[in-house]
């Protein structure tokens, strides 16, 4: 849509790149934690989360490669983690 509205064109992008970023953000955060965090906690995440994704691949989260559009939420994020 055309307008000459230029905060209000700003104010939308900068949503929108808000929206997008935070949603890989999100993502890369959540694969930091399952395959790079070297403690013990992570450890016992990954022996619980990583059968279960073996199992149902549906429960990886697939942000990386198909894009911020995927919804994200807590319940997709404890799905990844094994802990729904």
């Amino acid at each position: 849509m055309k307008s000459d509205n230029w905060n209000r064109a700003a104010d939308s992008y900068a949503a929108e790149h808000d929206r997008h970023y935070g949603v890989i953000h999100q993502a890369t955060e959540c694969f930091g934690r399952m395959f790079y965090d070297p403690s013990p906690s992570a450890e016992e995440l990954r022996a619980r989360a990583l059968p279960l994704i073996a199992q149902d691949f549906t429960r990886m989260l697939d942000h990386i490669t198909s894009g911020p559009d995927l919804p994200i939420n807590d319940h997709l994020i404890r799905r990844f983690f094994g802990e729904q």
